[in-house]
């Protein structure tokens, strides 16, 4: 994908945004995991499929940015810890 300067700005904000906030979650929430966090992932997986309505390219964008930072998370901790 080619990214606009719009677009990849919104792209880095939007993995910034939910991989601080998700991070933070992760290491203060003790009822919140990493199968709390796979199954976010899941759900974001099947909401990015389900555009049949045309949501836009720059809400497609935050979608891509957000399954990338719960990933990036998710490997991170499986490596540290696997609960």
């Amino acid at each position: 994908m080619d990214m606009t300067m719009i677009e990849e700005k919104k792209y880095n904000e939007t993995f910034d945004r939910i991989y601080i906030n998700f991070k933070y979650q992760l290491d203060n929430d003790i009822n919140f995991g990493l199968v709390d966090l796979r199954k976010l992932i899941e759900t974001y997986h099947t909401y990015e499929g389900q555009d049949w309505t045309g949501r836009g390219e720059l809400k497609n964008i935050s979608i891509q940015a957000t399954i990338a930072a719960l990933t990036k998370l998710l490997t991170e901790y499986e490596e540290k810890d696997p609960r």
